[in-house]
């Protein structure tokens, strides 16, 4: 069998190339600028040029190369964009928006989401077939499907009582809808053929995401009822987060850390509104890697003062017959450039930061939810630290007693070894320590491993150095860094007499040297920092790997073995935490208190037999844990954890 390795290089080949075939493909039928038809119009005159209605009917789906993913293939941050397609009141202006859409993404050769509403299928297969063969063939497309009012089963909409009818009952009406177009006037299925199972047809074996909101009461129906008919993932607007790989009622979520209403914010700075996305998506309490930025328009954005549905349905009594003779008014010509404006500026910053950014719609998303690991590895480590102030030091027989416990515990099940340590002693200790050399010689007989560990910049190669007289090895992990000083990090640190040491990977990071609240970072999983001020973003060209050590903790520690299994959420390969005992008390600190807790080597070894026989478990030290990351891929696996 092959590796998962192998695999994903395979995969990457054929996404390059695919990328490549595609691209010729794409522009060649685009012109400059924003290309296709233009969607500005006046408030009082179309100055749109409309598709043209055309006979030809639509041609089977031609199997091709589809872009699914685009950008950075170890990419933490993604961007999903997203282009709902709802006005029934301007065919001719939605048609000509989608046109437009389309032409951009294949010009920056971005993948999109387009989700039809089962009306808006109907017409353009009826009016816009060539359109709608584009939708369904074009490389960059990933079409989809939302529904809205007047269907009885969307959100505060039950005005036909589905929720007082059996079970049997809701599951053929839905049915029955997503098997018909919905007449607009009355809210009833007609018998024209359409909704969810005509674009099901259109689309083949394509993923599709079903994009529908229902009440609590109706929801395990109507999900139900989609998955059956095909749809492969679902969306929520209710959760505060949704990480890659989440499901609900058996179908995958829609990914997404940031909700980027790009509509409401023409005349603003696409960049910005996206890296502040990101921002907030970086600092979100249990988001997961890679973090997924929406980025969302409605077709009537571009050229309406708001949408046909709101203007029949929002803002009208919730039962029929519902009228369809008002219409919005039209933006004005200065508005609708600026709405194309702020659009094609999203595109353009996502195509100039591919190297650090994927951007996937939801036939990507659902490719790498596939690819994902049925269950992660958790790798974990024991970590110490003796700082400078004599006040604080540990008595060395504790010290080595402990360890001879400590080194030992947890070589059960799989484990090739026991539990793996590190300690990362200051300056002040290893210089002043009367038996450092006699406690460095020993422990490191027992594997354990010397950190880096300081206070002061220009310590760094000199307790490297101070290790190495003690009869020592240190190694290329700097523990315990303020985030200040990750980009002085990158460079080799210049020791006495010629010496230098490098750090490869870092643990520990805090915002300030105070450990007030809110200082530690507490993320478990790996990264790559891209810089000092933006550290909590992935860069897969970054020289610094991040071992993410959770909340340090035995409990906390156990609940994300066990979360790897039991839930969904988790698609990267390799995963981070660690236990931080307190040189003095020599019990388990309590990172998120900014103190220690009652835990000792008695409750250690408890916790090492269990988690030691977890097959999804395994004993590292926080050096060797960025070494297995680097060989499994350098899948960014971030957890958000804060103080």
């Amino acid at each position: 069998m092959l590796s998962q390795r192998v695999l994903r290089h395979l995969a990457h080949l054929v996404w390059i190339w695919g990328l490549a075939m595609a691209g010729m493909v794409g522009l060649a039928g685009c012109s400059g600028g924003g290309g296709g038809a233009s969607a500005s119009t006046s408030s009082t005159t179309s100055t749109t040029t409309p598709v043209t209605p055309t006979t030809p009917a639509v041609t089977p789906s031609v199997p091709g190369v589809r872009v699914m993913r685009a950008g950075a293939e170890t990419a933490g941050d993604w961007l999903t964009f997203t282009l709902n397609v709802q006005d029934f009141a301007y065919p001719e202006r939605s048609a000509a928006t989608v046109e437009r859409v389309i032409n951009l993404h294949e010009q920056y050769q971005l993948p999109v989401d387009i989700y039809l509403t089962d009306n808006t299928l109907a017409t353009f297969e009826t009016s816009y077939p060539e359109l709608l063969n584009r939708l369904r063939n074009s490389a960059y497309v990933g079409l989809n499907y939302h529904i809205r009012p007047p269907k009885p089963y969307y959100t505060g909409y039950d005005w036909a009582g589905l929720s007082s009818q059996s079970q049997s009952d809701q599951l053929a009406s839905v049915r029955n809808y997503e098997s018909h177009v919905t007449d607009l006037v009355t809210g009833l299925p007609t018998t024209a053929s359409g909704g969810f199972v005509r674009l099901k047809q259109l689309t083949g074996n394509n993923a599709v995401i079903a994009a529908f909101q229902a009440d609590a009461a109706l929801y395990p129906v109507v999900s139900q009822v989609f998955r059956e008919l095909g749809a492969n993932m679902g969306i929520s607007h209710a959760a505060p987060y949704i990480n890659l790989g989440t499901q609900s009622l058996g179908l995958n979520m829609r990914p997404e850390h940031y909700d980027l209403l790009l509509f409401q914010s023409p005349g603003q700075s696409a960049a910005s509104l996206i890296e502040a996305g990101f921002v907030a998506a970086h600092g979100t309490a249990g988001a997961v890697s890679p973090f997924v930025v929406g980025v969302k328009m409605h077709d009537n954005d571009f050229f309406a003062q708001s949408s046909a549905w709101t203007t029949t349905y929002v803002n009208a009594p919730r039962r029929p017959p519902w009228s369809l003779s008002a219409r919005s008014g039209l933006k004005t010509e200065a508005e609708m450039a600026a709405q194309w404006t702020l659009y094609e500026e999203a595109l353009a910053w996502a195509s100039a930061n591919r190297s650090h950014v994927a951007v996937a719609n939801g036939l990507g998303l659902n490719a790498a939810i596939a690819a994902a690991p049925s269950q992660p590895t958790l790798y974990v480590a024991g970590t110490m630290h003796i700082e400078s102030s004599p006040k604080r030091w540990p008595n060395p027989d504790q010290l080595m007693a402990f360890f001879q416990r400590a080194t030992a515990i947890g070589r059960v099940g799989s484990q090739a070894n026991g539990m793996r340590w590190s300690i990362g002693a200051d300056i002040g200790w290893l210089n002043g320590e009367k038996r450092a050399a006699e406690i460095v010689r020993t422990l490191s007989a027992l594997g354990v491993e010397w950190d880096v560990h300081v206070h002061s910049p220009s310590d760094r190669a000199a307790a490297a150095q101070r290790i190495i007289a003690l009869g020592g090895t240190p190694t290329t992990v700097l523990s315990g860094v303020q985030v200040s000083d990750i980009d002085s990090v990158r460079v080799a640190q210049s020791g006495s007499a010629g010496y230098s040491w490098q750090a490869v990977s870092m643990w520990g990071l805090v915002r300030t040297g105070s450990h007030s609240a809110g200082s530690e970072d507490l993320s478990a999983g790996l990264w790559q920092p891209r810089s000092s001020t933006d550290w909590q973003a992935h860069d897969p060209a970054a020289s610094l790997v991040a071992v993410g050590g959770g909340s340090r903790a035995l409990a906390e520690a156990e609940t994300l073995a066990v979360q790897l299994v039991t839930s969904k959420g988790y698609t990267a390969p390799l995963y981070s935490t660690s236990i931080m005992v307190d040189s003095y008390t020599l019990t388990v600190s309590d990172a998120v208190n900014a103190g220690t807790s009652t835990d000792g080597i008695d409750a250690i070894e408890t916790f090492a037999s269990r988690m030691g026989a977890r097959t999804n478990v395994r004993w590292a030290s926080l050096s060797e844990i960025a070494r297995a990351w680097r060989s499994a891929g350098s899948i960014p696996s971030r957890i958000v954890g804060t103080q």
